[in-house]
């Protein structure tokens, strides 16, 4: 005989009162091929559903996203931080898993759910069971933990905190116009005074433009030796940079003094980037044509109307990535808004063979332009594309032929063309509204 689970050991030691029942347990005594009916879902919400629905079927990376999206909203609900927790004990994140089952059991004392949290870090950190819980106290026939030491425990995995804006002084909220319509979201923007026109572009790391654009500002480039290369996602060209301070600004927003790229030489249009407005969260409707800029110290509370989508932002590149579904998938990839050419761009076979994809032979080839010049990219189709609430099927992406070197694939505006979202910074948060 197989040896069972914890969760079934405990659902048959306990009888799991209160009418809390495990996924693993559901699973066990479900059995092969059987249709489980999830029991004790309380919450309605679609995250939390989908969440348990994989948890069931053992898809612990998809489960641990959906119920991520779930716990942001609703940290409270401890039935779901414990499922949370046993996805990434499966999935391997020992310690975080630790944390979790810590918060689940000092918050669920005197409850069954307090004790398979507790079963679980006898596991995982023992010693912290033994300084911090004792078994002395039963509810009904089942034994439950209750706390040892008075000891507060401080979580720390659900708590946020904010990094102080910068000193200068920025608008609490501020609405910038742009011309709806058009592929690109091209703001109007002041360079040390002087107008230009620029890409707003969520994957650019800041504000870059060429000499030559400087130049025709009449504002003088910097000189010298240069800093060193960069280059862009159209192709594998190396470009010289140089930086320098110059005041950027766009509707009310002023950065005095801020750091720009100097690129030796720009094929493309020049790019407003994430050291702009990452202290800022963003609303960004397209039919409209606006960008709603709020301040990151002072947020709305979540739109219950939105569906919300995490992500991670990577210091290093200032980048916004999410896990995005590629056939049933997870893959990490970058959200561009100033990617308008597909759907999905990948920067060569690399990443494909990550993603799991490989290409018909016939394909047709068609060029692309960026700041680093143009360059040529196969266009092909996957089959299905979801992030949170949007699904496509039979999507036009590109892989370029020569590898450019991104961290990651490139998500781009043809996918969510039809929404309208919000940033919001401070919660690590995409908000998506369907437009009507």
């Amino acid at each position: 005989m197989k040896k069972q689970t914890r969760a079934l050991e405990l659902l048959m030691l306990t009888g799991w009162l209160a009418g809390f029942t495990a996924p693993e347990a559901a699973l066990a005594q479900g059995g092969a091929g059987s249709s489980l009916q999830i029991q004790t879902v309380v919450s309605q919400d679609k995250n939390f559903q989908y969440g348990v629905q994989c948890l069931h079927a053992n898809r612990y990376r998809d489960a641990q996203y959906y119920l991520e999206i779930y716990t942001k909203r609703a940290p409270a609900d401890w039935q779901a931080q414990y499922y949370l927790a046993l996805c990434r004990e499966k999935l391997g994140k020992v310690e975080e898993a630790g944390k979790l089952y810590k918060e689940v059991a000092l918050n669920c004392l005197e409850k069954p759910l307090g004790l398979s949290a507790v079963t679980a870090l006898k596991h995982i950190d023992p010693d912290w069971v033994k300084a911090n819980i004792a078994v002395v106290k039963k509810v009904g026939n089942v034994t439950v933990p209750v706390k040892e030491k008075t000891t507060p425990f401080k979580p720390t995995h659900l708590s946020s905190t904010v990094k102080t804006p910068p000193s200068q002084s920025l608008p609490r909220e501020t609405r910038v116009h742009f011309e709806p319509g058009t592929r690109g979201i091209k703001l109007k923007v002041e360079i040390n005074g002087r107008p230009i026109e620029m890409l707003f572009d969520t994957g650019a790391a800041g504000v870059c433009l060429s000499k030559e654009q400087l130049s025709e500002l009449g504002i003088k480039p910097p000189e010298g030796p240069h800093l060193g290369l960069t280059g862009g996602s159209a192709n594998d060209t190396s470009i010289k940079y140089w930086r320098m301070k110059a005041n950027v600004k766009v509707g009310s927003i002023l950065r005095k003094d801020t750091e720009i790229t100097v690129l030796e030489s720009n094929a493309d249009m020049p790019l407003l980037g994430q050291s702009f407005f990452k202290d800022f969260d963003y609303t960004i409707d397209q039919n409209a044509g606006n960008i709603e800029f709020k301040l990151k110290a002072s947020p709305d509370p979540l739109n219950r109307a939105a569906y919300q989508v995490p992500f991670e932002f990577s210091e290093r590149g200032n980048r916004i990535l999410v896990m995005l579904e590629i056939n049933g998938e997870l893959v990490k990839v970058i959200f561009d808004t100033g990617n308008t050419a597909s759907a999905l761009s990948f920067s060569g076979q690399a990443q494909l063979k990550e993603a799991g994809l490989t290409l018909p032979a016939d394909l047709k080839t068609t060029s692309m332009r960026g700041v680093s010049g143009s360059g040529y990219c196969k266009v092909f189709t996957i089959h299905k594309l979801r992030l949170g609430p949007i699904e496509k099927q039979d999507v036009e992406a590109t892989v370029n032929e020569r590898e450019s070197g991104l961290e990651a694939p490139l998500l781009g505006q043809p996918f969510w063309a039809e929404w309208q979202y919000t940033i919001d910074m401070k919660r690590k948060m995409i908000e998506f509204v369907r437009r009507k």
